[in-house]
């Protein structure tokens, strides 16, 4: 969508030539806008001399206000001078009400016209036109409720009708911009805007002195002109509108002090908030340059001396910064005219024409006038330069840029190390996928809520986790030995781990061996010939040289300098196997068979997707499965058996062609004609298929079973629907109970009575408690793994729960779990339900948390009893009521439960 600044920028490059002054002249011609109503304005409050302190401020002042006012990105220099003009106009529409004149129609008109343009170029003039808008209300009162406010909104509509066209035709994007309004608190916000956002705005620099010395006379000169300005505000403030000698009104300051305050609380709700820069504050400085100057002439008729501190102080700030500032520029201006020639050399030499590289250097594309194509990561803005990127079948990437050498090495790829990394030469090592029915999961251990089987079960609803601050391990055990040369990680809903180590055991031995040191997590992965980008968030795999072992032990790494929650939906191992034929070589022929089998839509990775789209097919990357005639998935070959494994489990059917190092799966076809119109709940990856939401593709099957259950024509078919059901998901309590009344339906009374014994045994807590909590959830009861523990031990814990009423798990309160022994405790307190998909409940069920618990190893010996409650997170007095038989206190429970905390032997 297009704006205001960047059409101005274009006609001064249109004028005079395309250079790097041209192009900043756009912006900072309209940044000159400020200066005449900003005076005006300052003028209008506190005569000449405001006018001119107000000018010389925001001309002389804050050395980040002015990078905004020339620089081109983001219209902050329109938004600036259209918003001060939008104020004044406000306040002369206000006066020319206050005086009757006729003129006045025609001013809102240009008003809401102004405000229409300043909405399409920047949004953060939201402030602005709420300002005016309420100063308008309070002002005029009645006169409000008349064609005043249709003119004005038909000049808005006119001006802003760009910004409207635009997302009319694109869905609304604009507007994306509303989930904003969910960052910090706005407490917190609040505090950084006092304590950070504003001295960095202000280009309060740290002067050359110890820290300590900097922080006090720093903060004492801002505090110091903040307590002159509000009083001098205070003492000025005007309790009624002021006249000139003859009678005419004068703008009146409470009018900038209600900016202030809209712009303050809007800020402080929005997540710009937690955003460490100060441009979305940016409007504020000709507001404030106004105030400083009206101070500043209304105290001077009192002292000279203080009048002018505030200005002095703010100005005095200002020079070290600005020194230091040039010097770094100068420095960088050297850095990068040495390194510019030897790059474009060494390029040119290796004939590449697609480069990596960091946004920093994303301005090489404008240096060299696009002989070479920039692509910036993590994401390219532009998208004439991401498709070129895209397309390319070798490219470079400039230096270390996101570890992409770490990434070549710990995959046993190749690549030619310089100026540039390029060359490319995928790995060899690999191969089949190792099927998860060769682990001992009984003997295999994980930290994980959902069970370690949960990862290795192709689907996408349950994962590991953890914080990679806190290293995490899981080990895994083997029915036999198995050859291990590589394994892949994937994540769709979150970050992977920021690294990791893997280590085996093997026959024979009992010691660990390292089979792969600490790694990190690059971003990068193979698809064809050459690295490609996605993030932290898709896929890593590791290549390692092969080793039989019986055992493997996984470790997610620390990172404490970056912390962040991670996430891997499955994991996959690999073990050696025949190198497939070259995809290079087979594209050709992928081409005619596909052509030749009429395939006009094709899931697959993306550089072979890259390779065959043309305007006859399609290419999906990643996304929901969906079958039809002309649909296929091109999977490789030492993939296809998991992948038709999980179609299998869908009920989906497919023929099968093999082409080089891929297998086509076409002509798709549903097994069971009950199935059509059931959504199947398919992923494609980009390199295999994952089945998600399998409650709901349970739930699905089962109202469809329900439907035929009396029709004894088809029982056959009723027991199909319950067969697949329960392939997918054995453990659903629901699911079992159905199936036992089928097996009665049918006369296997014992095998119906053993299933119904399963559902009620799994559903009954080892120790009974019921309590009814507000909202619908009730507690059924606990188990727990042990009673007797030493400091240091864990044990596990089971809580069963019941929610009676439809809840959103963002809504869910949270469980406080206190082992309590006077005055000693420790805690469990977790998010209840978050791992249980607890929001989508089709049939009443009991649900079950399984939590590893760690005693805290300074913890004194002594009988813990244990107390249980719910909460509301971020809320004072939020412990939820509750209905029990057992002693309760200040809304927590004590469990007849309790554990021995004894020394350790």
């Amino acid at each position: 969508m297009r704006s205001l600044e960047p059409i101005i920028g274009a006609l001064m490059i249109l004028l005079f030539g395309y250079s790097s002054f041209s192009i900043a002249l756009g912006t900072s011609f309209t940044s000159f806008l400020v200066l005449p109503f900003v005076y005006l304005w300052a003028k209008e409050l506190g005569g000449r001399k405001a006018g001119i302190v107000a000018l010389l401020f925001v001309l002389l002042g804050p050395v980040n206000f002015f990078s905004y006012m020339c620089l081109p990105r983001g219209g902050y220099a329109v938004t600036a001078g259209l918003s001060i003009f939008i104020l004044w106009l406000t306040g002369k529409l206000v006066l020319s009400e206050l005086d009757n004149r006729k003129s006045v129609y025609l001013l809102y008109l240009i008003l809401g016209f102004v405000a229409g343009i300043a909405w399409w170029t920047n949004q953060l003039i939201t402030a602005t036109i709420i300002s005016a808008g309420l100063y308008l209300t309070v002002i005029l009162k009645l006169k409000i409720f008349s064609i005043r406010p249709i003119i004005g909104a038909f000049g808005f509509i006119t001006g802003s009708a760009p910004f409207w066209l635009w997302n009319v035709r694109n869905e609304w994007e604009s507007f994306s911009f509303l989930n904003s309004f969910s960052g910090v608190t706005s407490l917190k916000a609040f505090s950084l805007l006092v304590s950070n956002r504003l001295p960095m705005l202000f280009g309060v620099y740290q002067l050359p002195f110890s820290e300590r010395t900097n922080f006090i006379l720093v903060y004492s000169a801002l505090i110091l002109c903040a307590l002159i300005i509000v009083a001098a505000v205070i003492y000025t403030l005007p309790r009624r509108t002021r006249k000139t000698d003859n009678g005419q009104p004068i703008m009146d300051i409470r009018f900038l002090l209600l900016f202030f305050v809209v712009s303050t609380v809007i800020y402080c709700f929005s997540s710009f908030a937690g955003f460490r820069t100060p441009r979305y504050l940016v409007l504020l400085v000709p507001a404030f340059a106004i105030l400083l100057g009206y101070v500043t002439a209304r105290l001077s008729e009192r002292t000279r001396f203080v009048a002018w501190l505030p200005l002095i102080l703010l100005l005095t700030l200002q020079p070290h910064g600005l020194v230091a500032t040039h010097k770094q520029a100068l420095i960088n201006k050297k850095t990068r005219t040495d390194t510019i020639a030897p790059l474009v050399e060494y390029l040119r030499e290796i004939n590449e024409n697609t480069i990596l590289v960091p946004f920093q250097l994303h301005w090489l594309n404008f240096a060299l006038n696009e002989e070479f194509c920039f692509y910036s990561l993590p994401h390219e803005r532009y998208e004439p330069y991401a498709l070129k990127a895209e397309k390319s079948n070798n490219m470079a990437i400039i230096g270390h840029h996101y570890g992409i050498d770490s990434f070549v090495e710990s995959t046993k790829g190749n690549a030619r190390n310089g100026i540039v990394t390029d060359n490319f030469e995928p790995p060899s090592i690999g191969g089949k996928e190792i099927s998860s029915d060769f682990f001992d999961l009984n003997k295999s251990v994980a930290d994980c809520p959902y069970g370690i089987q949960s990862i290795f079960n192709n689907t996408l609803d349950t994962k590991w986790f953890g914080i990679s601050s806190q290293p995490k391990e899981m080990v895994l055990t083997f029915t036999e030995p198995q050859t291990i040369s590589g394994v892949r990680f994937y994540a769709k809903s979150g970050r992977l781990p920021a690294a990791f180590r893997i280590e085996g055991i093997c026959p024979g031995e009992t010691q660990w061996r390292t089979l792969m040191s600490d790694k990190p997590v690059t971003g990068y992965f193979w698809s064809g010939p050459r690295p490609w980008w996605h993030g932290d968030c898709y896929r890593t795999e590791f290549r390692f040289e092969p080793l039989e072992v019986t055992n493997l032990k996984i470790f997610t790494l620390s990172n404490n300098k970056h912390p962040h929650y991670w996430v891997t939906e499955h994991i996959q191992f690999f073990t050696p196997a025949p190198d497939p034929p070259s995809e290079l070589s087979s594209v050709s022929e992928l081409k005619k068979t596909l052509n030749e089998l009429n395939i006009s839509e094709l899931y697959c990775d993306r550089w072979v997707g890259n390779a065959v789209t043309d305007d006859d097919i399609s290419v999906i990357r990643e996304g929901s499965v969906y079958v039809s005639a002309d649909t296929a998935i091109l999977v490789r070959t030492e993939e296809l058996e998991s992948c038709k494994n999980i179609l299998s489990l869908r009920g989906l059917e497919f023929l099968e062609q093999e082409v080089g190092p891929w297998t086509i799966l076409h002509k798709g076809s549903l097994r069971h004609k009950f199935l059509h119109g059931i959504d199947p709940f398919i992923y494609w990856t980009g390199f295999n298929c994952f089945k998600y939401e399998d409650k709901q593709w349970v739930a699905n099957l089962m109202r469809l079973a329900e439907g035929i259950s009396n029709q004894s024509e088809r029982f056959i078919e009723y027991q199909k629907i319950l067969e697949l059901a329960y392939a997918t998901l054995p453990e659903y309590i629901p699911l079992k109970r159905m199936i036992a009344d089928a097996y009665r339906k049918a006369s296997y009374n014992q095998k119906a009575e053993q299933l119904e014994i399963e559902a009620n045994m799994a559903e009954i807590p080892p120790v009974p408690a019921p309590i009814k909590f507000n909202e619908g959830i009730v507690f059924v009861g606990a188990g727990i793994s042990t009673t007797n523990v030493a400091p240091g031990d864990s044990f596990v814990m089971e809580y069963f729960w019941q929610v009676t009423s439809p809840l959103k798990r963002a809504t869910l309160p949270a469980v406080f779990v206190h082992f309590i022994n006077n005055p000693h405790r420790f805690q469990d307190d977790h998010q209840l339900l978050e791992f249980n998909l607890a929001d989508f409940q089709p049939y009443p069920e009991v649900f079950i948390e399984k939590r590893l618990i760690q005693v805290p190893e300074h913890m004194p010996t002594g009988t813990y009893t244990l107390n249980l409650g719910l909460f509301r997170i971020g809320k004072r007095n939020s412990r939820l009521k509750s209905e029990s038989q057992f002693k309760t206190k200040r809304r927590s429970v004590e469990l007849p439960i309790s554990i021995s905390v004894t020394a350790k032997n």
